[in-house]
């Protein structure tokens, strides 16, 4: 999972970075898209942030295709709309629970090792 800073512009998105950061690469077409075929784009990133608890939005094909769906976002189908709704608060969830584990987690990692340092 690559880092990501917002940027003040979207357009800021759409150039590399020097340091690394994610950035929409390589924006599928998806104004030349049928209804159909974006939701069967949307089947696929689904099937892949189910099965990666969200963190493949990080990943660079799959936020440049949420780039792309968010641009095109008037030209897109209501049904689309609410799909692409519908995955991206899934996948903060997934995330933000996720987060929450690994500090309980560090949390008491640091507490046994400093009860141990006062051993």
């Amino acid at each position: 999972m690559r880092d990501f800073s917002l940027p003040f512009k979207p357009e800021e998105l759409l150039a590399q970075p020097s340091d690394g950061r994610l950035w929409a690469s390589d924006l599928p077409p998806v104004d030349d898209w049928t209804s159909g075929e974006a939701n069967a784009a949307l089947d696929v990133l689904i099937g892949r942030l189910l099965s990666t608890h969200g963190y493949d939005l990080a990943e660079d094909e799959t936020f440049s295709l949420i780039f792309a769906l968010l641009q095109a976002w008037t030209r897109l189908d209501g049904v689309v709309h609410t799909r692409v709704v519908d995955l991206l608060l899934d996948s903060a969830r997934r995330l933000v629970t996720t987060v929450g584990k690994l500090k309980k987690t560090t949390s008491k990692q640091k507490d046994q090792t400093s009860q141990q340092n006062a051993l």
